[in-house]
């Protein structure tokens, strides 16, 4: 039986859903999909993430929103209750996505257990992920889905695209960037596994001496076929339900490094 093709605009979604936890340090990201112009809210939402070991649905609280709503964002929903959020969210985003030509096409959300304080710069990486989310929904082609594609290289950049999310040593999610950069053909077969099996064994110390540490540093990283590969890390740690999760993003420097 022939393979069946991947859903491109799932993809792109998922993809979206990935990098928005990991630009913004949340637990939690979920696109929505909007029908009737932006008037009611269809199909199941592609969400990254859980909250408190819960995969919430955003369906109901996103359809309360103005439609001439472009961007709510609540920081901390103890002093703001605006939005009827899950009860164990603090803080909610929400960035309507909308095509060129004004069409509502969907919602990129972000949840929190924990408040926070929502810069002008965050603001806009996620203007440009909704934007990037309503492209992927365009009802056909658009000429500017090359130039949201080159939106999303952009951003992916700054996080360097490839990311692992970890806990106390133990990998929980890995995107593709990550894994080709390892050689790893599988990311699946990446989760479950101690970060320090990714690095030479005379740097494990060093990396368990880093497991809590945010900020950016230069590392080296073991591929599947036993290369080492000189990389730069930027990493983020943040807490969640009583655990301390730790994001790191990372790309391969140096001359001859190879493509991520």
């Amino acid at each position: 039986m022939p393979a069946v093709a991947a859903d491109p605009a799932a993809v792109a979604l998922r993809r979206i859903a990935r990098l928005a936890a990991a630009v913004f340090g949340v637990p939690y990201a979920q696109v929505l999909r909007f029908d009737g112009g932006g008037d009611g809210v269809a199909a199941a939402p592609v969400a990254h993430g859980h909250l408190g070991g819960a995969t919430p649905d955003l369906r109901l609280a996103c359809a309360s929103i103005p439609t001439d709503a472009a961007l709510v964002v609540v920081e901390d929903a103890t002093r703001d209750a605006r939005l009827v959020i899950p009860a164990d969210a603090s803080f909610f985003a929400f960035a309507r996505a909308e095509t060129a030509a004004g069409q509502t096409m969907g919602a990129l959300c972000l949840l929190d257990a924990m408040p926070h304080v929502f810069t002008g710069v965050e603001t806009e990486y996620l203007t440009d992920l909704a934007a990037l989310v309503a492209e992927a929904l365009a009802p056909r082609p658009s000429p500017a889905l090359a130039d949201a594609e080159a939106r999303f290289q952009a951003l992916s950049e700054v996080v360097f695209d490839a990311l692992l999310i970890t806990e106390a040593g133990l990998i929980l999610d890995v995107n593709d960037r990550a894994a080709a950069l390892l050689g790893v053909g599988d990311p699946e077969r990446l989760i479950g596994r101690p970060v320090t099996d990714l690095v030479p064994e005379r740097l494990a110390e060093e990396v368990r001496a880093r497991m809590n540490e945010g900020g950016r540093y230069d590392a080296v990283v073991v591929r599947e076929d036993g290369a080492e590969v000189p990389v730069e890390v930027q990493a983020r740690t943040f807490p969640h339900d009583g655990r301390l999760l730790r994001v790191a993003a990372f790309r391969a420097v140096g001359p001859g490094s190879p493509a991520p």
